[in-house]
């Protein structure tokens, strides 16, 4: 240590830092019986402390969880007063009557099956329709027939009908009923 400056001046610090410490330690009171109820009282002040902290914590906890159920409550009683309304107004309303169209039963009706001559003319043949008091239903067919409608089933009056339809050989060549 002689020989190095650094170690010399190192030994002479912790030197004096041992004498300061040591000093301190001198002028600090000692430990007595009455010091440690002292600290023992500064705990369970301290331990009270965040007790009471920890109480008040817990009541705002509470009463916030107490005002979301108060909301909570509100709004189921609002969702179910909803629901009532919808459902009475439901209930009271009264069900769509549903529209009857009302229609008359078609006349009877009777086919005749026409076969015109190649020649006749379409006014001739539509002038016997009118005449007929018929309207074609089907054809011209391969055969140039042509069925039509005529609105009865009396059988005398297809008669006359059909003898009307035969008075004129040069506009129709054959006439006859159809089975039903």
């Amino acid at each position: 240590m002689a020989v190095c400056e650094s170690c010399s001046a190192e030994l002479a610090t912790l030197t004096r830092d041992r004498r300061l410490v040591r000093e301190a330690l001198a002028a600090a009171p000692t430990i007595t019986r009455d010091l440690r109820p002292e600290v023992l009282r500064g705990i369970e002040g301290q331990r009270a402390a965040w007790a009471a902290r920890a109480a008040g914590e817990a009541r705002r906890d509470w009463w916030r969880a107490a005002r979301v159920r108060r909301v909570a409550a509100a709004a189921a009683v609002c969702l179910i007063l909803a629901q009532s309304i919808v459902i009475l107004r439901l209930a009271s309303t009264p069900a769509p009557v549903p529209q009857v169209t009302a229609r008359a039963l078609p006349a009877p009706a009777s086919r005749l099956r026409l076969v015109p001559a190649a020649a006749a003319p379409a006014a001739q043949i539509e002038e016997l329709l009118r005449q007929l008091n018929a309207h074609i239903v089907d054809g011209p067919a391969a055969d140039g027939a042509l069925v039509v409608e005529v609105a009865t089933t009396d059988r005398a009056l297809l008669a006359k009908k059909l003898a009307l339809a035969r008075a004129d050989p040069g506009l129709i060549l054959e006439a006859q009923v159809l089975p039903r």
